[in-house]
This record gives structure tokens, C-alpha cells and sequence, in this order.
């Protein structure tokens, strides 16, 4: 099918996507949301972005339904990670605010103070998102 989409080359990746999407999930620019949701014949949207203001989450819920689809928030239960081990969560109010940087200090002072079993590495999970321009 030709799609007439502005191209951007951004995918989900497909080790994150799962089996059902083998080359990842596309990602397109948000100004052709109606076409996509048209051309692809979108049953549901759902909202994964969590540094929006409450209008502009609305905004794009009014668009979607105005487009003929349903549109969903991702809920805490389902999109948090469980853990059979201690969790320190490092979050923030927006991007850019020094997440990285913490997460690493917050490792290397559980390391100095013997928190971690010896042999063992704790593991820093990020919730895979495209900021700044960084890539997936």
C-alpha cells in the first residue's frame, strides 16, 4: 500500500514490539494522526507519552474520536514492570530534568554502601522513548 505520510524513518523496536511485529511498529509524525488513523483503518489509539499537558492529551483524544477511533490512556497497572527484587524508581515531571545522571548516582552509592550482592549488577530499566532527538 502506498501511504503518503510526511517520512520519518523512527520504529518501535522489534525486540520491544514482540513476536507480531517482527520489523518493529512505525512511528509517524503526529500531524498526519487522521490520515493514518484512515489509511490504516485504526480501531483504537492509545496515549504512551507522559510528558503532555492535560489540553494537549485531550486535544489528541478529540481528534482521534473525531477520526472514528477509540482513544485509551495506558494505565500504571498496565505498564509497570514487576519485580521480584527492591525497586528504586528515579522519575521526573518532564524530560530533562537529569534522570540518567541520577540513576547512575543512585547505582554507584548503592554499590559503595555493600547494597548490592557481591557478583551482582543492579540494571538501570529506561521506558524506551525518543527524546531530544536521541534514537531507539
Amino acid at each position: 500500500m502506498l501511504l503518503r505520510y510526511r517520512t520519518i524513518d523512527c520504529r518501535y523496536p522489534a525486540e520491544l514490539a514482540g513476536p507480531r511485529y517482527p520489523d518493529g511498529i512505525p512511528i509517524w509524525p503526529e500531524d498526519d494522526l487522521e490520515k493514518v488513523i484512515q489509511d490504516q483503518k485504526v480501531d483504537r489509539c492509545l496515549l504512551a507519552y507522559s510528558d503532555l499537558h492535560n489540553e494537549t492529551v485531550m486535544t489528541l483524544a478529540s481528534r482521534c474520536l473525531a477520526a472514528g477511533t477509540e482513544f485509551f490512556l495506558a494505565s500504571p497497572t498496565n505498564t509497570m514492570l514487576k519485580s521480584s527484587k527492591p525497586v528504586v524508581a528515579v522519575v521526573a515531571v518532564r524530560t530533562g530534568c537529569g534522570k540518567s545522571q541520577t540513576s547512575r548516582y543512585v547505582i554507584n552509592a548503592l554499590k559503595k554502601r555493600g547494597k548490592v550482592r557481591a557478583g551482582a549488577s543492579p540494571h538501570a530499566v529506561r521506558q524506551p522513548c525518543r527524546a531530544g532527538g536521541a534514537t531507539f
